[in-house]
């Protein structure tokens, strides 16, 4: 994946939660105080953005890292639980 492909995938990402949230372009870009032509470069051509302001986006919509938009919650495994799993799959196969 080239960078602008990552950029172009994370900004549609964005938008979708964006309007998921019921929001528009201006109210989302109000909230951090950036011009809404900025949020819209960003999520419709995959601008790149900075990384304060991919972290003010993350934060925005309660998430801690791009990981976690990767990776969808029901996916997401503490290292304990897939290690036990590992365990579990050896033991089965021995």
């Amino acid at each position: 994946m080239t960078e602008n492909e990552f950029y172009g995938e994370l900004g549609e990402t964005f938008k979708k939660l964006r309007e998921a949230k019921g929001w528009t372009l201006s109210q989302e870009a109000r909230k951090i105080s950036v011009p809404s032509a900025l949020i819209g470069q960003f999520e419709t051509n995959g601008k790149k953005i900075s990384a304060y302001r991919l972290n003010q986006l993350l934060k925005l919509f309660g998430l801690s890292s791009i990981v976690d938009i990767a990776i969808p919650q029901t996916k997401k495994f503490s290292r304990r639980s897939d290690s036990q799993r590992a365990s579990a799959a050896v033991s089965e196969s021995r």
